[in-house]
């Protein structure tokens, strides 16, 4: 593809491309594109990112996840939490916090998944821009749409 979003190198060198045809590896030697076909919940990639777990997350335009983990796609018809993880947006990034909690980030909710529990936080609560702090990938998360919501975080988690 011409449209490419994010680049990111994971720790074995393999950098993986987010573009509107799905998401594609590079070796060092060769490119590998990932599709629909493969199990990936939308061909339209936004973003990758990796977590403290080492799966590759793939953000769709459709408002859908998937991850690469262990050399296998998995999607919400093979991980069925990931059926509660949608928005009528598109997730924009994700990013994981010091409790390891990923926190998926679009311009009208965030939904935080903390083990096998999932934690939407509606747009009444999110209504102008805001930070996160405690992240794990960064120190500090601007979130497009987000209050510092500290109060109704800590009373919700």
């Amino acid at each position: 593809s011409a449209t490419i979003y994010v680049m990111v190198q994971d720790k074995d060198g393999f950098i993986w491309i987010s573009t509107d045809v799905g998401v594609t590896r590079y070796d060092g030697k060769s490119f590998h594109n990932y599709t629909l076909a493969d199990g990936l919940s939308d061909n339209y990639i936004l973003a990758v990112k990796t977590d403290s777990k080492d799966r590759k997350w793939f953000l769709g335009y459709n408002g859908t996840v998937s991850y690469w983990l262990n050399g296998k796609i998995y999607n919400a018809e093979s991980d069925t939490l990931l059926r509660n993880i949608t928005s009528t947006n598109s997730f924009l990034d994700v990013f994981e916090d010091n409790e390891n909690r990923l926190w998926f980030i679009s311009l009208f909710e965030n939904i935080i998944l903390d083990k096998n529990k999932i934690i939407r936080v509606d747009s009444k609560v999110l209504n102008g821009s805001g930070i996160i702090l405690n992240g794990k990938s960064c120190p500090i998360i601007l979130t497009p749409n987000a209050p510092f919501f500290s109060k109704y975080v800590s009373e919700t988690l």
